[in-house]
């Protein structure tokens, strides 16, 4: 999971400081989907997960746990998971990523 804070810090621009949270979210997910960590988890067991972690976390915790979550399928290599009634699906921006304009 060091190979994720750094991706989280180095790619989306996160603070170290706050990146720790991060890799906390996703582990907590799992740990909740009762999954191994690096395999990718289904859409369901995702949302199982963070529906889990909404009931006992604040609105902030929550988006916060869904943008760790969205990173870690973009460092697996699955960025395109993501489900259509998401608005950010697929927008490597909207999540703070380089676009391939951005990383010429």
């Amino acid at each position: 999971m060091e190979a994720f804070r750094e991706y989280v810090v180095a790619t989306a621009h996160v603070a170290p400081k706050h990146a720790a949270f991060y890799v906390g979210w996703v582990r907590q997910a799992y740990q909740l989907a009762g999954a191994e960590i690096g395999t990718p988890l289904s859409p369901e067991a995702e949302q199982d997960a963070l529906l889990r972690i909404q009931g006992r976390s604040q609105d902030w915790q929550v988006r916060q746990a869904r943008h760790a979550l969205r990173l870690y399928r973009y460092f697996l290599g699955l960025g395109g998971a993501e489900k259509e009634s998401d608005p950010t699906a697929g927008d490597p921006a909207a999540l703070g990523l380089p676009t391939p304009k951005q990383s010429m």
